[in-house]
């Protein structure tokens, strides 16, 4: 739907690990003889019960508290003022987890879509071409881009529609 270098502009990113008190929150059955070379290798929890394992309460904290830093110093790291924001794009993977983060970013609009419930890792670009063919978000618009998931990781960017 969006093609880089012609539907949008990559502005600012940023990546981040969460801190180590927080990697025991989830817990999932991997056997990593099943994966396949070249694969992101960080260390993760196994869980005892060959099932997915999550403090749900923890994860929402974590998400909470890391997020929204993430977001402002990647906006700050651009060339735009927070002003020049016209939207945020979360993962759409939790009402609840999408709902603390806005009220840690209360300044910027942020997007909500959950009709269809979570489509995981096409949750952003899922709700960034809704928004586009609603008309909420326009060619000029800069937008953030914050995704998060499993093994707590977050990458936000910044970016422009071209």
């Amino acid at each position: 739907v969006f093609e880089y270098g012609k539907d949008l502009e990559v502005i600012s990113t940023m990546n981040k690990i969460f801190p180590k008190e927080v990697n025991d929150c989830i817990k999932m059955p991997i056997d990593r003889r099943l994966l396949t070379s070249p694969f992101f290798e960080i260390p993760m929890p196994s869980s005892a019960s060959g099932k997915l394992e999550q403090d749900g309460k923890k994860v929402y904290i974590a998400l909470c508290e890391n997020i929204p830093p993430l977001v402002r110093e990647t906006i700050s790291n651009s060339s735009l003022n927070p002003s020049d924001i016209h939207t945020i794009f979360p993962h759409q993977g939790s009402f609840h987890i999408v709902k603390g983060v806005h009220l840690r970013l209360k300044e910027y609009s942020m997007y909500s879509d959950f009709e269809e419930g979570n489509f995981s890792s096409a949750s952003i670009p899922k709700s960034l071409n809704k928004a586009f063919e609603k008309g909420e978000i326009k060619k000029g618009n800069a937008v953030v881009l914050a995704g998060f998931g499993a093994g707590l990781f977050a990458s936000v960017a910044v970016v422009r529609f071209g």
